[in-house]
């Protein structure tokens, strides 16, 4: 077997190769900028429809309401070892000493001392204890956190007294939709 004989036909046909094997004459291999444009194009319609199909607003509003419903716990917790009175906090709406499940939690002071005696937070000797900052969605009451529309809190114990200690007689747990637990510890009264 002889070796190919080199010519001008050989080569312009692609018969003669190289050592490596590869092909002298022919397309390279890869990607034509049209074709890269093409599918990032395609890419990005995609991104754009499943990104419209997710839903992070009802996680965040969930978020916030607990987060809410925290700060509103701690501050109560505060003030009743600031002011040494009992604060009474309702999670939901308050008729007078029944508290019925609901999306907001409302704070009240009981205005008798500690040493008074048992009963308190009755809806006999209470008044709205005023926030910090007033929530703006529960219709003007400056006393109450309010939760979205989805978002409920379901408390274990609808009613919970801080003392003046800043304690509470046993553990009470609030649910929040879609979050974990609020927990108010029982003699400490810490939140979380």
């Amino acid at each position: 077997m002889s070796a190919p004989s080199v010519s001008r036909d050989n080569i312009e046909n692609g018969s003669i190769r190289t050592r490596i094997g590869a092909p002298a004459v022919g397309r390279d291999q890869g990607f034509t900028l049209i074709e890269l444009v093409v599918v990032i194009v395609i890419l990005g319609i995609l991104a754009a429809v499943a990104i419209g199909k997710m839903d992070f607003k009802d996680t965040f509003n969930q978020k916030g309401a607990r987060d809410k419903a925290v700060g509103a716990l701690q501050f109560a917790r505060k003030a009743a070892v600031a002011q040494r009175r009992n604060i009474c906090v309702c999670f939901g709406t308050k008729a007078g000493a029944i508290c019925t499940a609901g999306n907001r939690v409302t704070l009240t002071i009981d205005t008798r001392v500690p040493e008074s005696g048992a009963g308190f937070c009755d809806g006999t000797s209470e008044q709205p204890m005023q926030l910090p900052s007033v929530d703006a969605s529960c219709g003007g009451a400056t006393n109450a956190v309010c939760a979205p529309t989805g978002v409920a809190f379901g408390p274990s114990s609808p009613t919970l007294v801080f003392d003046a200690q800043g304690g509470v007689p046993s553990t009470v747990t609030s649910t929040v939709t879609g979050q974990s637990a609020i927990t108010v510890e029982a003699g400490t009264g810490y939140v979380h």
